[in-house]
């Protein structure tokens, strides 16, 4: 079966939702988005950051996550930035794959893959570390070109 044209979107540097990652991993654009499997799940979680320098200095390292769901397993380059846990044991969860990770093309593109299916729920409850994390992402996806970062991001 041969492949659509390349969807603009991976000509750029990009933050990728579950949805949009689940769309593009199926259409054979895994490896251009840094993901070798995923598996799927609904239900209540919570999201741990890892220690990665992405996310140094937080303190509240989690948020709830609810809905549909991507555990991302990453490809051979990327890395994880954050896991699912279960409220009900504060372990991982005995399933393959993270909840955020970040990766860099050959050609030096940068993509951030988030398993949560759209930013605007997961931000409507978000942490100040949370915002503070999207903001380092976006630098960090941009190549250092961000206009703002925040040091001390806050939720009102």
């Amino acid at each position: 079966m041969k492949r659509a044209r390349k969807p603009q979107l991976l000509a750029e540097d990009v933050l990728i939702d579950g949805a949009a990652a689940e769309i593009l991993f199926k259409a054979g654009y895994g490896a251009e988005i840094g993901l070798a499997e995923f598996s799927a799940a609904n239900g209540n979680l919570r999201e741990r950051f890892l220690s990665v320098p992405v996310n140094k200095g937080f303190k509240a390292r989690e948020t709830p996550v609810s809905g549909r769901t991507l555990f991302l397993k990453p490809a051979p380059g990327a890395v994880a930035i954050s896991e699912y846990y279960s409220d009900a044991n504060n372990a991982p969860l005995n399933l393959p794959g993270y909840a955020a990770m970040r990766f860099e093309t050959k050609g030096g593109k940068r993509r951030v893959v988030f398993g949560t299916h759209a930013f605007t729920a997961a931000l409507a409850i978000a942490s100040g570390d949370r915002v503070g994390q999207l903001h380092r992402l976006a630098d960090w996806a941009s190549h250092g070109k961000s206009p703002v970062l925040l040091e001390t991001p806050t939720r009102s």
